[in-house]
């Protein structure tokens, strides 16, 4: 067998580690006021239950909280997802982070308990009590706006470009095309014609130069004759 070098690459000091979803998928599900009144409950290391019909998003939640608490780590009880038949286990009296899929509805009896429970799907996130405000948190909302607002932006031109280069057509090259295809989709020819002209440099009989026919026949002897 060839030799294959397999290189592991953990992030630096001061990176965040690799994760793989996109973060600003978080916040095409929670707004940004939600999302860090839940990522407080997380730093003070509350009991969090995260319910959805999906499990992708509650792994999505989940696995964000943790990730962007680098470089702390959250080393308490962590379910992302936890099957219906084992509630039991929301009793523990200790700190976690529980994933809760359910079909149909949420029980009552889960928004009356002193936990944080956030329903993804509807968004409505229920808070335990006395838990104080994240320092600044007006002003560190405003800059995570504006890094996704620069963010979509980027996207956006992106998107623009590579659609203009997978159908970089000109006005002049997507004529030709429907000229060569035999349909012109109901245009009338004078109005092709009339295109075609468009793209011609018309030059006046005054502008051309007189062609050299003395010096053609000197240098042709079939031609003078």
């Amino acid at each position: 067998l060839d030799r294959v070098d397999i290189v592991l690459q953990r992030p630096g000091p001061n990176e965040l580690p690799f994760f793989d979803h996109p973060i600003s998928s978080l916040f095409d599900l929670l707004t940004v006021d939600k999302f860090l009144r839940l990522f407080t409950c997380f730093l003070l290391e509350h009991q969090i239950l995260l319910c959805s019909r999906s499990f992708q998003r509650l792994m999505l939640v989940a696995e964000s909280l943790c990730s962007l608490a680098f470089p702390f780590r959250w080393q308490l009880t962590y379910v992302p997802i936890l099957p219906y038949s084992q509630l039991k286990f929301m009793e523990a009296p200790v700190p976690f982070v529980m994933g809760l899929c359910y079909e149909d509805t949420i029980s009552e009896q889960i928004f009356q308990g002193n936990i944080c429970v956030l329903d993804i799907d509807s968004g409505v996130l229920n808070m335990p009590e006395d838990v104080p405000a994240l320092p600044d948190r007006v002003e560190f909302a405003k800059e995570i706006a504006s890094v996704l607002m620069r963010y979509e932006e980027q996207n956006a031109v992106l998107d623009g470009e590579v659609v203009r280069r997978q159908t970089g057509i000109t006005e002049k090259d997507g004529w030709y095309k429907k000229r060569m295809s035999r349909s012109f989709d109901g245009e009338t020819l004078s109005d092709m014609l009339e295109e075609d002209n468009s793209f011609r440099q018309i030059v006046s009989r005054k502008d051309l130069a007189p062609l050299p026919f003395d010096d053609v026949l000197k240098q042709s002897e079939v031609l003078a004759r």
